[in-house]
Parts: structure tokens; C-alpha cells; sequence
């Protein structure tokens, strides 16, 4: 019988590692909800992209095709980053800077090219 020092050591994940792969299976979670009946209201006028979709995933989350495998990749990106402490805490990082900033809808404008005045042609 192997002595106690002869064992295999099997290293324990960082809590950041951890975090990373929660943050990965919770998108991936949403990601694939999205698509589901049920849990995703007037899936039936689910868009490919943009904000004119109407699907509403859990009722309050405006989803699309786009919104869906972008959640998909990160994701990926978080299961593969989670192995490594440090690449653990760039995905959180970089991933957090991502949605924190969410991208500004585009306004209609009325017809009009933007910055020209009402009534002048």
C-alpha cells in the first residue's frame, strides 16, 4: 500500500475557478432557455437580432437568436477559462466589463436623416 506522501494530489479549484465555471453554467442556463416555451414569453416572435424582438425570456429579459449564442459563447469561453486561476479572473473581468456596458438601442427617426431639422427639406 502507497504511503500517504505517494498519493495522487488533486488540486483544489480557486475560488475564482469556481466562480468562472458558475458564471458559465448560468449563462449557458439562460442561453438555452431562450429557446424554451414556457420559459421565454411570445417565443413565436422571437427575432434573429436586434431590439425589435419581442420574445421575453422569463417574462422580463428581451431575447433573440443573436442574444442567445452570444450567451452560448460566453459560455464556452468561461469553461474553457475556468481550468486557470488567472484566466478564470479575466473572463469574470473581462466578461462583467462586457455586460455592464450594454450596447444603446438605435432611436427611430421618424423618417428623418439625424441632426436635420423638422419641417426643412
Amino acid at each position: 500500500m502507497p504511503s500517504r506522501s505517494e498519493l495522487p494530489v488533486h488540486p483544489v479549484d480557486a475560488p475564482v475557478q469556481r466562480a468562472a465555471r458558475l458564471v458559465a453554467v448560468a449563462f449557458l442556463v439562460v442561453a438555452l432557455a431562450g429557446f424554451v416555451p414556457g420559459l421565454t414569453a411570445h417565443l413565436e416572435r422571437l427575432e434573429p437580432a436586434g431590439w425589435g424582438s419581442g420574445a421575453l425570456l422569463f417574462g422580463i429579459l428581451r431575447v433573440s437568436v443573436v442574444a442567445n449564442l452570444m450567451h452560448v459563447v460566453m459560455a464556452g469561453a468561461g469553461l474553457l477559462a475556468a481550468p486557470g486561476a488567472e484566466a478564470s479572473r479575466r473572463y469574470l473581468l473581462g466578461g462583467g466589463t462586457a455586460y455592464a456596458v450594454p450596447p444603446t438601442p438605435r432611436r427611430p427617426t421618424g423618417g428623418r436623416r439625424p441632426g436635420s431639422r423638422p419641417g426643412r427639406r
